[in-house]
């Protein structure tokens, strides 16, 4: 115990890895590969340290930075309607 020992090695699904973050959860790890222009996401098992690829990979031109932001949402009345609706609109 307190000891850290070697679980595995896994490629990062990209090239040049320029930044890396667990989410707010600790149970996925996000990888942002600069030269290759993805973002890879990975499940991090918090117990064993075994890390899976999710098969998600996003398209992001030159990531070298990774930030997880809380998410608020209207219903817990966090975000006033005219706000939410100004997200609604850019994903369309």
């Amino acid at each position: 115990r307190g000891q850290l020992t070697t679980v595995a090695y896994h490629h990062t699904r990209g090239e040049t890895p320029r930044h890396f973050k667990f989410d707010n959860s600790g149970q996925y790890l996000l990888v942002a590969n600069q030269d290759t222009d993805n973002l890879s996401i990975f499940n991090f098992n918090q117990c064993s340290g075994e890390i899976k690829f999710t098969g998600n990979e996003y398209r992001v031109p030159s990531p070298n930075f990774v930030c997880c932001c809380p998410l608020l949402q209207e219903e817990d009345g966090l975000i006033p309607s005219e706000v939410s609706g100004i997200s609604d609109s850019i994903s369309e």
